[in-house]
């Protein structure tokens, strides 16, 4: 074929005599462009040349005869095909016009129909330099012109000082989805306002809807085209630079087509000879003369208007350039603007201003800061936009009118008050408004707004109100309190709060003492409301309560210390559990009195509160530096949730910005937003899936520490709260509790009128409570001893002879199943509270052992008459246990001896064996002395009776009589267990010595641990517990309790039951939050399945021996065990012979005939 072209050319060139323009194509090239050069040639000469099209593959060119000198087109994409058209041309002298640009190389014969690629792109850097852009993107297609003109561009321009530019490669073929990604990722989300599009066709076209779905296309945005691409989008404020001459191209082939009839319509061809033409040609290209240079072609009004050019790279304009906008102002090449919006003022519709929004706040700007300072979204101008329309208090027509001024100004997203009722009013108006931005809170915490259906557009970065309330319930029980004093507001968030509160200590056994209609207070509570509220004060001063929980908002608050103190509380008087840390709130609020100042901090010293955790770890602790740059030291509670608020928005910015998406678009940004998770000064921050809240949250447990330095409240934080760790509760420091103590007080509060000294004096005594153990663990210690010797000498080795027959059940066989069940209830009531989550049967306990401090609060004079009442039991028992001993009641033959000593044998187990637990447990109180009003062991006081000092008369008289009571009765009860059942008549179970002594060790440690261990860790005296229940059991397992294998079964049984409920009781202090129902099912379900074990082995295994005869037997041996009125061989006639009748009926016949004996001779 090369062979062919070279010929046709050959011939082209010898035989023409007249000129001719011959437009010559290959296979490759577009065969429309043909027909548009062709088309338009022929219009533009109107017939004076002949012109034709062929294609360079056509043998019969080769004979073809042309009389006329010869112009070639060569429009071939061949580059063979190209060479031979370029060689021969120097041969045989025919002009080659290309489609190609100036920067080839060029034979005497060939030119180029555009301008220089270099040229063009000399003129788009002197636009830009006009303009003054330097910050721009580029997209630039694949075509080779592009690619050089971008690659001059590129090595002219990037390298500059102070260009910033993105570019990307993106074909004609680029997909309108993939062209709004760039758009989006790579302008709009650089932050670039500037474009210079190095395209033409639909790639161009593409680009220009992206600009425009994108929300870029607008004020201070600018776009060049500085290709050929003056056909492609027709939007107002494009600028095009074009090739002069070119501006009406309609489409590329068109714009080809016009550069060819350009540069042949500056010479007459149908006159002048070719040489003249070459030359003619030669000096335009070469020379470059100024009609070859650029148009600026501007959109306006839908129309291409050409409103200057571009002379040796210097810019002329004839009239003003219009940008995107319709505005002449030049788009600048700055980082734009992203602003969002916060309510970070203090203005109220009522005029007052409590300073608690504006203070926590500063977090929110700080974030700016931060931002900026570590180069987050650098590309962007950020700006955090002031408003004030309503800080603390919400009232419509004053909040609506001022957002609608501002509506224009909130930009991306809107951080509103902390106030909830402020929150809800703004979102209604948004609503009403039609601002769709997302709201970002930093409280707001109502729990109604937890739902993220009805509020779509909101989100929070802490957990509800009612979460941190609920926290402070669980707090309550691992510090072992059941009582509360509660105060609320009435408002949205308070009425939340106490609702949750109320619910989750009801569940949890935790009792709200002071009147329910004087808990509830104004919201505006202050000072010049006090007399409506007196009554409400000395309800609950009169309460014996000593822990306040004030759900109130910070200023209503203060006040409340402050009426508290008018009413003459002081430190130590009451304990504080608050929601958030006061400290920063007490210092910048600018509506408290300074007389209230000095009054919270006295009664606030000491006081326990919750709040979100705040500049956690290394991150937490480098934010706090860099922020004390800036603002000093300003950290206090409450900043945290507001920087993470706005780094959260900034985040989801990003979310789309990385993803290419638009970041302004609301529901766009308020999705990624939720989609985002990034490590904040609280922690890792995540949007719930399912609501609006933060997902995680760790709270931290403050201690309002008052410095005598710097005279002024501190927070310290002492712990933490995680719901998905175990334990839920982490204390990493000592509490400072209001007496300056570490050891947790108690719950309830003494009444002034009963102490003969100032409440404000009261401090832990040290001395007192190690006295106080020592008395104790000493009396459990020395009883422990003694009766461990007296099993280890007299029962350890005893065989005990298991019942094998069976026999008929007495009275006796059925109380001693019955003292199985009692053991039980009283081993529980010893142990951890279970008052929390089973408020029904922990009263059970506590009644069954006679615990009297959980049943009712003996105070004075109730108190002393408990003591002489046990005192008198305690005696009453050593006498009766004497007499019996002695045999005193058979010295004579007298019926009324002989009647109290058989009541004696009844009523005296019972005394020695249920009596045990309750009756140490109540003496044991006497030496309960751990307040005191100084240093000394004489400044100590008793606890159940403040107005009587410890170790002074009388109350020294009390602790002997005591200690001798206990020393005496306690191992005189162990040591008469087992004769007082060898005794006992009328039994066919027997109890086994050597169990009723271990069982009686068991009992003295376990109210040890009750009285002590059990004040300060209730989960660790469950566990201590535990391992001697364990130990009990082992022994019951190897000295059998009973001589009947069933009885055994239920004591081991009962010893399992209590095991299970001490591990679970231990559990529930260390998990609290668990629902209270998942500890009931847990504790019943398991004694279920312990029981429904033992009743199958009992099944399988144990036979019973035990049976009831017809007839109401028990009834009668009541009365026989009672009185002489019923004869055994009345009972034995009514009895079944068919059985062996199994009591040791010989020494029965001998107590009843030493009856009847008496009997007769009274008579």
């Amino acid at each position: 074929m090369e062979f062919m072209i070279f010929r046709l050319l050959i011939f082209i060139a010898v035989a023409s005599s007249r000129l001719s323009i011959y437009i010559i194509y290959s296979q490759e090239a577009d065969p429309e462009l043909s027909s548009q050069i062709f088309n338009d040639l022929n219009v533009f000469f109107d017939g004076k040349i002949d012109i034709y099209q062929e294609s360079a593959s056509e043998a019969s060119l080769i004979g073809a005869n042309y009389m006329h000198p010869t112009i070639i087109i060569d429009i071939t994409k061949n580059l063979l095909i190209k060479q031979i058209i370029k060689e021969s041309s120097s041969i045989y002298e025919f002009i080659v016009i290309s489609l190609d640009d100036h920067t080839k190389d060029c034979t005497e014969w060939e030119y180029c129909s555009h301008i220089s690629v270099n040229n063009h792109a000399e003129a788009l850097i002197s636009m830009l330099s006009y303009l003054n852009w330097t910050r721009f993107g580029i997209t630039y297609s694949d075509s080779s012109y592009n690619i050089n003109f971008y690659n001059y561009f590129k090595e002219k321009l990037f390298f500059k000082s102070g260009i910033i530019a993105s570019s990307l490669n993106l074909g004609n073929e680029i997909s309108q989805d993939l062209s709004d990604k760039f758009a989006l990722r790579e302008i709009k989300g650089k932050g670039l306002l500037n474009l210079i599009i190095i395209n033409e066709g639909e790639g161009a076209q593409k680009i220009g809807s992206s600009l425009i779905s994108g929300n870029m296309y607008k004020n201070n945005f600018g776009v060049i085209l500085g290709s050929k691409a003056i056909w492609g989008p027709n939007n107002d404020g494009l600028i095009f630079l074009v090739e002069k001459g070119l501006e009406s191209a309609k489409s590329l082939n068109h714009y080809h087509s016009l550069s060819i009839i350009k540069l042949l319509s500056s010479i007459d061809i149908s006159s002048e000879s070719i040489y003249f033409i070459n030359e003619k040609l030669r000096n335009i290209t070469v020379n470059q003369s100024p009609e070859n240079y650029f148009s600026i072609v501007n959109i306006q009004a839908g129309s291409k208007k050409i409103v200057g050019e571009i002379q040796n790279n210097k810019i002329i304009l004839n009239s003003e350039l219009y940008f995107p906008g319709n505005t002449t102002t030049v788009p600048q090449s700055i980082k734009p603007p992203v602003v969002l919006s916060i309510a970070s003022g203090n203005s109220n519709f009522n005029g007052v201003v409590l300073g608690s929004n504006s203070y926590i706040k500063i977090g929110a700007f700080f974030a700016m800061i931060y931002a900026k300072y570590i180069h987050f979204l650098d590309d962007f101008n950020l700006s955090l936009h002031p408003t004030d329309c309503s800080a603390d208090f919400y009232f419509k027509p004053f909040s609506y009118s001022c957002l609608l001024k501002q509506k224009s100004n909130l930009g991306l997203a809107f951080f509103p008050s902390y106030n909830d009722n402020v929150c809800y009013g703004t979102i209604s108006d948004f609503r009403a408004l039609g601002i769709k931005i997302p709201l970002i809170s930093d409280q707001c915490t109502s729990e109604i707004f937890t739902n993220k259906t009805a509020y779509p557009e909101f989100v929070r970065i802490t957990k509800s109100f009612a979460f941190h309330s609920n926290t402070l319930a669980y707090l309550m029980k691992i510090f072992n309190w059941n009582c509360a004093i509660v105060f609320y507001e009435n408002s949205t968030f308070g009425l939340d709060m106490y609702k949750s509160f109320s619910s989750v200590a009801n569940s949890l056994g935790i009792k709200i003492v002071n009147d329910e209609d004087k808990r509830m207070l104004d919201p505006l509570y202050a000072p010049d409301l006090y007399k409506n509220y007196s009554d409400y004060m000395r309800n609950a001063i009169k309460t014996d309560c000593k822990i306040i929980v004030p759900l109130l908002q910070p200023t209503p608050l203060f006040n409340l210390f402050g009426q508290l103190y008018d009413e003459g509380m002081r430190k130590g008087d009451f304990i504080y559990l608050l929601y958030f840390p006061i400290v920063g709130y007490f210092e910048y609020s600018q509506v408290i009195t300074n007389k209230t100042r000095e009054n919270v901090k006295e009664l606030a010293a000491g006081a326990i509160t919750l709040w979100q955790s705040e500049w956690i770890g290394s991150y937490g602790a480098s934010l706090i530096e860099i922020g004390n740059k800036f603002y000093g030291s300003f950290l206090y509670g409450g900043t945290c949730t507001p920087f993470d608020a706005v780094m959260l928005g900034l985040n989801g910015i990003k979310y789309l910005i990385d993803t290419g998406e638009d970041y302004e678009d609301p529901e766009l940004l308020n999705a990624g937003i939720r989609k985002v998770r990034f490590t904040g000064c609280s922690g890792t921050v995540q949007i719930s899936s399912n609501s609006n809240e933060k997902s995680t949250a760790l709270i931290s447990i403050w201690n309002e520490v008052y410095n005598e330095t710097q005279k002024r409240l501190t927070n310290v934080e002492v712990g933490s709260y995680s719901i998905g760790r175990n334990p839920a509760f982490a204390f990493t420091a000592a509490i400072t509790w209001p007496d300056n103590s570490a050891n947790i007080p108690g719950q309830k509060r003494l009444n002034p009128d009963d102490c003969p000294f100032n409440l404000h004096l009261i401090r832990s005594s040290n001395v007192g409570k190690t006295l106080y153990y020592v008395f104790v663990w000493g009396i459990a210690i020395i009883v422990a001893v003694l009766s461990g010797i007296f099993l280890i000498k007299f029962y350890w080795r005893t065989r005990f002879p298991i019942l094998r027959k069976k026999c008929e059940i007495t009275v006796n066989d059925y109380i001693t199943i019955v003292m199985i069940f009692i053991d039980f209830l009283q081993y529980l009531a010893m142990g951890p509270d279970i008052r929390a989550y089973d408020k029904i049967s922990s009263i059970l306990y506590d009644y069954a052992a006679v615990n009297l401090s959980e049943i009712i609060h003996f105070k004075n004079g109730a108190y002393w008459l408990a003591i002489i009442f046990t005192f008198s039991v305690c005696y009453l028992w050593l006498l009766l246990s004497g007499f019996l001993y002695l045999r005193i009641f058979e010295w004579k033959n007298i019926e009324l001896f002989d009647n109290i000593g058989v009541l004696a044998k009844f009523i005296t187990p019972i005394i020695g064996n249920l009596g045990l637990i309750p009756i140490a447990h109540i003496l044991l109180t006497i030496f309960q002395c751990e307040n005191g009003i100084g240093n000394k062991l004489s400044d100590t006081y008793m606890s159940h009776d403040c107005s009587v000092y410890c170790y002074k008369s009388p109350h020294i008289f009390f602790i002997i009589l005591s200690a001798i009571t206990l020393l005496i009765y306690l191992p005189l009860s162990i040591l008469c267990r087992p004769l007082w059942h060898s005794i006992s008549f009328n039994a066919n179970v027997y109890s086994n010595p050597s169990y009723l002594v271990a069982k009686s060790i068991f009992q003295i440690i376990a109210v040890a641990l009750n009285k002590t261990l059990k004040r300060y860790s209730q989960s660790l005296e469950g566990l201590i517990y535990l391992i001697f229940s364990i130990f009990l059991i082992i022994f019951m397992i190897y000295h059998k309790p009973y001589n009947y294998e069933r009885y055994n079964l239920w004591a081991v049984i009962s010893l399992i039951a209590l095991s299970w409920s001490l591990i679970l009781s231990s559990l529930y202090y260390i998990v609290p939050y668990l629902d209270y129902k998942f500890w009931i099912i847990l504790q019943f379900g398991g004694w279920l399945i312990i029981i429904l074990f033992a009743l199958y082995f009992q099944h399988k295994k144990l036979p019973s021996l035990l049976f009831s005869a017809k007839g109401v037997e028990i009834s009668i041996f009541f009365k026989f065990a009672l009185s002489k009125q019923i004869m055994l061989e009345e009972v034995i006639k009514e009895r079944s012979k068919a059985y062996e009748i199994c009591i040791d009926e010989s020494r029965i016949m001998n107590e009843v005939s030493s009856k009847n004996e008496l009997i007769d001779s009274n008579s």
